[in-house]
This record gives C-alpha cells, structure tokens and sequence, in this order.
C-alpha cells in the first residue's frame, strides 16, 4: 500500500538545495521535527514520518506586492504577477479572470487606459482572497468571495 501525505512550512528566506531539495531522507526527517518542536507530536504521527521511504521537498514561492503591473505596451498577468496559494487551485481561475478582463479593457480603452484600470481591478481582487487564504479564514467565507466576481461583457455575464 502506498500512502501519500504532505507537510507544510513557511521560512523567512529560501532553503538552500542542498539542504532541502537535494536532501536525504534522514535530513527531511530532521527538517520535519525541528518544524514541529513545540507541537505535541501524536505516536502515529511519528511513525508515518518515521517509516516513509520516499520524501519529494519542493520550495514554494509567493510574489508579493508588485509595483506596477504593466510598463509600457507590456502587462503582466496570472502567476507572472500575482500568486495564488497552490494548494487552494485558484492559480488558473485568476490567469482567466486576468485574460478576459484585460481583453475588456483593450476592447474598450486606449492600453495605457486599459492596464490601469485592469491592475486597480484585479490587484484588489487578488490580494484579498490570498488574505483570506493566508489565514485560511472559514470555507463559506473564501467560497463567497471567490464566486461573486463578474465579468460582463456586454449581454452576457461571465463568472
């Protein structure tokens, strides 16, 4: 039987490969309870971190607080500017919003009109759900901000 299991962590600065990436298993066993020092680690807990066979570390990387979004004719969109918590899968749901609404805005404004006002729209939509995401704030209340953005593109509505 094969068991898959994920841990997570957040650390100031990036982990050198060495030490992380490119470890062996004893070391990510050590990585794991040194991040857990002070919790009050259950038995079974223990045994799956001590009788896995295979770890698969990987780094994670959040963009914060981009200046600007655009710089001339060029515009950033999706993860190129802003992340989403991978774990929530909103990453492709923002990379779509970004895409129809920046064509919104070309359809409608001059560029330089168009990337403002797509950046002022999306920015605040992006950096309040990765706030609700960052504190894992209650279900219903990430459910209810992620469905109630709208697009609308002349007739017809796109959610």
């Amino acid at each position: 039987m094969n068991i898959l299991w994920q841990a997570f962590s957040q650390c100031p600065e990036k982990l050198p490969t060495k030490h992380f990436e490119k470890a062996n298993k004893e070391t990510i066993r050590q990585l794991l309870y040194k991040q857990m020092e002070h919790w009050n680690i259950p038995k079974h807990l223990s045994d799956i971190i001590d009788h896995t066979n295979m770890f698969f570390p990987r780094s994670i990387y959040e963009i914060k607080d981009f200046p600007v979004w655009s710089k001339g004719r060029v515009v950033l969109v999706g993860d190129a500017v802003h992340t989403a918590n991978p774990f929530v899968g909103q990453g492709a749901s923002y990379s779509l919003e970004d895409a129809m609404l920046i064509a919104k805005m070309l359809r409608d404004h001059e560029y330089r009109d168009a990337f403002y006002y797509y950046e002022k729209d999306r920015r605040k939509r992006t950096e309040e759900l990765n706030a609700l995401f960052q504190h894992m704030s209650i279900q219903n209340d990430i459910d209810k901000k992620m469905n109630e953005y709208t697009i609308e593109w002349d007739e017809e509505t796109y959610v």
